[in-house]
């Protein structure tokens, strides 16, 4: 028993300990080092790297409890809402995906983070037009850059 409750960071407890014949209902325990990794996709965490995550989602499926999101009142079996009659999808192991669009934040597309870009940081001089803000002599992008009037 000492040798599980180090293993999940617990210091141990039972200092005479009587060794056992059988454990049952234990959870395996996981180790993880942090380190840097050459994995450059930003939906690979610690839960999908030890498959965690995939329990959770299969749990989240199985077990997770329906709740209409009209009147925010629990939904029985016949997935329909006895208050407002709104009729709710079965929960599935896809809703529960940042890889699914389904299952993922629609602004940030299941990467956990927007992009935007700061406008004051582009134009800093509104009283300037884009061939007076650039310096004198660059052609970075001007092949790039048409002028409609």
């Amino acid at each position: 028993m000492n040798r599980y409750l180090q293993s999940i960071g617990f210091p141990p407890k039972f200092e005479d300990e009587k060794p056992f014949d059988l454990l049952e209902g234990l959870s395996p325990t996981v180790a993880v080092e942090q380190r840097t990794t050459r994995i450059f996709n930003p939906r690979s965490t610690v839960g999908t790297k030890t498959r965690l995550y995939n329990l959770l989602r299969m749990l989240y499926a199985t077990e997770g409890k329906l709740v209409c999101p009209i009147c925010k009142e629990p939904v029985k079996e016949n997935l329909e809402c006895d208050i407002c009659g709104m009729v709710i999808e079965r929960l599935e192991i896809k809703h529960f995906s940042f890889n699914e669009p389904s299952g993922m934040c629609l602004a940030c597309k299941g990467r956990g983070y927007q992009m935007h870009l700061t406008e004051e940081l582009i134009v800093q001089d509104y009283n300037k037009n884009l061939m007076q803000i650039t310096k004198a002599g660059s052609a970075v992008f001007a092949d790039q850059i048409r002028f409609v009037e």
